[in-house]
């Protein structure tokens, strides 16, 4: 049974999947546990796969960061503030270096670690279980590992110094975004053997316009999200030019008293704190014309989930041509998806000017994309490649 204390115990199932004795153990920053705990109806593509292995393998946990108040997190703390300047790494042991930890990672046969901040922050686990658990498969998702900007050589030192030491700890490293995946191999050819591309992909069962609804009566434009590399200026200078459109903006990154426009609504939400459930963005997408995401110039996959939720339940998307973008050969500008290819803000006029008031081709690229998504970003086919990666 699943339980939201800090220690979860294992989902048991009964049927013949039992035979399975290994352990899959699943390591989130926060939200997992309490989702599953709850009774709302939610997509699952956040999970990375875990519905899937939960259902098939009869051993499976869930660990999360955690916050507690002992001299022991003060002393990583500190540890945690030296790593994160001399490597502008994001580090944070503080929340993820416990003894109650350790003890399940060493009972663990495939450890799965949602994202590298995470893999970071447990290097000292992974240094450990090289010893006393050297059979363990872990395997851990990148999406902006290489964005972060180095001051001086002397970070650049310390920071290569403890990527590799992950990369020696870990046996699988997966890139979701293909320009980090590919500029990865250059900057670290001794572990490119280790590493993987493999897209994120979503719950389209959760998504999809059940309806088929690509009515003409949609209105306005959503903008979501809520990581640094999103454009926000970008949203509010052309919910200023488009006075006669309204703009809906699910994100954390502005303040209720902060954009004062009559056709500006925000919605202060973010996937962690649920201000806003998967339901209710999903009305969101389906009641709105088109969806934009302003994007700088990144490595890092930024709006790739909000890209394909939209699709899936065929909206259009207006997003920054960059170099991060997941997929440059299926995503094709004026076809599935609308691209802007400088991201400044006399182009994003433009695009939008050429296509808001567009029924029939918004209708058009909207079921294109929507054709895409179900075709190639089905989590089932996501979780199936990540178990053959792991070779279980």
């Amino acid at each position: 049974m699943f339980t939201t204390s800090n220690r979860m115990t294992p989902i048991i199932s009964n049927d013949s999947r039992d035979s399975y004795k290994m352990k899959v153990t699943y390591f989130f920053l926060y939200g997992r546990k309490e989702r599953l705990a709850g009774e709302n109806t939610f997509a699952k593509e956040m999970f990375y796969g875990f519905n899937y292995f939960n259902d098939k393998y009869s051993n499976t946990e869930i660990l999360q960061f955690h916050e507690r108040n002992k001299i022991s997190n003060k002393i990583l703390n500190f540890f945690d503030r030296v790593l994160n300047k001399l490597t502008k790494l994001p580090i944070y042991m503080k929340h993820s270096i416990s003894f109650e930890n350790i003890k399940i990672i060493y009972k663990t046969n495939y450890l799965i670690m949602a994202n590298d901040r995470i893999a970071l922050s447990i290097i000292p686990i992974l240094l450990l279980m090289k010893l006393i658990n050297p059979n363990l498969n872990s395997t851990f998702f990148v999406m902006g590992l290489l964005n972060h900007n180095i001051v001086n050589k002397y970070q650049l030192l310390f920071r290569n110094l403890i990527l590799k030491i992950l990369f020696f700890c870990t046996k699988n490293i997966i890139f979701l975004g293909e320009g980090e995946y590919i500029e990865a191999k250059k900057m670290y050819p001794a572990s490119k053997n280790k590493f993987y591309f493999l897209p994120f992909m979503v719950d389209t069962d959760f998504w999809k316009n059940k309806n088929e609804n690509y009515s003409e009566y949609r209105d306005g434009i959503l903008f979501v999200g809520n990581d640094s590399n999103r454009d926000f200026k970008k949203v509010v200078e052309l919910a200023k030019y488009f006075k006669d459109i309204n703009f809906t903006c699910v994100t954390k990154q502005f303040q209720e008293d902060e954009v004062k426009l009559p056709n500006f609504k925000l919605i202060r939400g973010s996937w962690g704190n649920q201000m806003i459930s998967d339901r209710e963005l999903k009305k969101l997408y389906l009641n709105s014309k088109m969806v934009i995401l302003p994007i700088k110039e990144t490595y890092q996959p930024s709006g790739q989930s909000v890209t394909l939720q939209s699709l899936s339940s065929g909206t259009p998307v207006i997003i920054s041509q960059f170099k991060g973008f997941w997929d440059k050969n299926n995503f094709i500008d004026e076809e599935n998806i609308l691209f802007v290819k400088d991201n400044l803000l006399d182009s994003w006029i433009e695009k939008i000017e050429n296509n808001y008031f567009d029924n029939e081709k918004l209708i058009k690229i909207g079921k294109s994309g929507n054709k895409l998504v179900n075709s190639e970003y089905r989590i089932i086919d996501f979780a199936k490649k990540l178990e053959k990666i792991l070779s279980i």
